[in-house]
């Protein structure tokens, strides 16, 4: 796994969870309630901005 960067722009579902220390489910809870906004990057690429 590469180090983790805290000023990374974007994240994946899984390095958000992993830099966040919570489950994968909880980025898409928290994405459906609005907490988080993912950014569609692609049919089957979506990312997190940390830039909120």
């Amino acid at each position: 796994m590469e180090t983790q960067n805290p000023h990374k722009q974007n994240f994946r579902a899984k390095e958000a969870a992993e830099y966040l220390g919570i489950s994968k489910s909880c980025i898409w809870l928290y994405a459906k309630q609005g907490r988080l906004h993912p950014i569609k990057l692609s049919p089957r690429i979506t990312v997190g901005s940390s830039k909120l």
